[in-house]
């Protein structure tokens, strides 16, 4: 039960699970991330589990990157994120900065 996030000017790839498990660490990654640019990127393409405590923080994310008028794209979605996401109804709240494989 673990994730990385390897973090490139704003383009952050983030590997492995998302869950309840990581949800802290997984918070004050993603906060470094929209912190440090004006555009990010998340390649979720290597994420192989999400639950909705990662979703909520996905969400939370957007939402300060809105405010900010920083740029936010879920890039590279995964299949299993995808359904995920489509389950929870939340393909309209990240679009058109969604972007998949």
């Amino acid at each position: 039960m673990s994730f990385e996030i390897e973090n490139e000017n704003g383009k952050c790839k983030v590997k492995g699970e998302l869950t309840i498990y990581t949800a802290n660490k997984f918070k004050d990654e993603i906060q470094k991330c929209v912190e440090g640019s004006d555009q990010i990127e998340l390649d979720l393409s290597a994420v192989d589990e999400i639950d909705t405590s990662c979703f909520q923080l996905l969400m939370q994310a957007k939402k300060a990157c809105d405010k900010s008028d920083k740029e936010f794209v879920l890039s590279k979605i995964s299949p299993m994120v995808q359904d995920v996401m489509h389950l929870y109804s939340l393909d309209q709240f990240f679009e058109p900065q969604t972007r998949h494989v």
